[in-house]
């Protein structure tokens, strides 16, 4: 990541402090389910996780991190999505430090809620550091086909997520609260890529990209799939470059005819 100093952190196995406040806060998740999400949505899932942390803690404040998602549809229900969440040094320090931090957060990728992406067919890598600013920086970037596979890891149980067809048309139809998460996050954006963005209530970034940045109220979009093979975009540098080598190669041509010609004579 750009502007990132990489940053590793080995779980220990004996009884430290930091293991023991991981503990108490897996306990207290499980005491307070409106913490947890439902879904697999990744981001509900780490404010269910920094949320239980910070209330032990003793401390009720709930903006805690930003979030910026991307997500690309493709034809065929096929996706792209990405997370960047950046926890600011503030809520490392409600939390006890950036080890305990990531010791929280990395466990359970490791075991719980990766496994449980991995059984639905996602793909996701992630990695990790901190910036110039002291936050600790996690980006997350997920695969995968279909839009329920897609609602579940990228967004939650409440969102819609469908196909319909419009006149012989294939569109998408999307709505999503942010909700919950806005009881933790001081920014979000979400800018979603399809093949054309029909309406919604977002910011218009290009014919297929829409953005919405602090939205206040549900976001909402109708938009087609993405080609995975774009013509206008993949066959003009191919035609372009073909007609570079014929021009090329007529100008050999007509050179070394010239010159034979001339030796010729």
């Amino acid at each position: 990541m750009s502007g990132l100093r990489a940053a590793t952190f080995k779980i220990s196995t004996g009884h430290s402090n930091s293991d023991r406040r991981v503990k108490r806060r897996r306990n207290a998740s499980s005491t307070h389910p409106e913490w947890r999400s439902r879904s697999l949505g990744l981001a509900a899932w780490m404010a269910g996780s920094l949320v239980a942390a910070i209330l032990l803690s003793g401390c009720e404040e709930l903006s805690l991190v930003d979030l910026d998602q991307t997500v690309t549809v493709y034809r065929g229900e096929e996706w792209e999505g990405s997370m960047v969440i950046r926890l600011p040094p503030e809520t490392i320090e409600l939390i006890g430090s950036e080890a305990e931090a990531r010791a929280m957060i990395e466990q359970e990728l490791a075991s719980q809620y990766g496994a449980t992406l991995q059984e639905s067919g996602i793909q996701m890598e992630w990695d990790s550091g901190t910036n110039d600013l002291g936050e600790l920086v996690y980006t997350f970037t997920l695969r995968g086909t279909g839009l329920d596979i897609l609602k579940e890891a990228m967004f939650d149980e409440d969102s819609r997520l469908v196909a319909t067809i419009v006149d012989g048309q294939r569109q998408i139809v999307f709505s999503h609260s942010p909700g919950f998460q806005g009881l933790f996050l001081r920014n979000y954006s979400l800018t979603l890529t399809g093949g054309k963005v029909l309406s919604s209530n977002g910011q218009q970034v290009s014919e297929g990209t829409v953005q919405w940045i602090d939205p206040s109220g549900r976001i909402e979009a109708v938009f087609t799939e993405k080609p995975r093979f774009d013509p206008a975009r993949t066959l003009l540098p191919i035609l372009c470059v073909a007609g570079i080598v014929i021009v090329a190669a007529m100008v050999v041509f007509t050179v070394i005819w010239l010159a034979r010609r001339a030796a010729q004579n």
